[in-house]
């Protein structure tokens, strides 16, 4: 993970193009694990997902992805609020 430390606020990006091809399971593990990590630092984080496509208006083979990943995401975050 990297992060941005600037004026404007923190930014922690992970995954940038260490995996070459993550499954949608591999980029909700990397999602979860950055987050609980950037909470270490007192901070409450924001996930975003990136593609190539706005709000999911393609549905190409890495948009298709992303959506899977939110999915998996969503469904970790509900397990663990139980």
């Amino acid at each position: 993970m990297n992060a941005l430390l600037l004026p404007s606020g923190n930014t922690f990006i992970a995954d940038t193009y260490v995996n070459e091809d993550p499954t949608p399971e591999q980029l909700a593990e990397i999602a979860v694990m950055a987050a609980e990590t950037v909470r270490r630092f007192g901070i409450e984080p924001k996930v975003a997902l990136l593609s190539h496509s706005n709000f999911g208006s393609s549905n190409s083979l890495s948009a298709s992805k992303m959506r899977e990943t939110l999915e998996r995401v969503r469904e970790r975050a509900a397990r663990s609020d139980d």
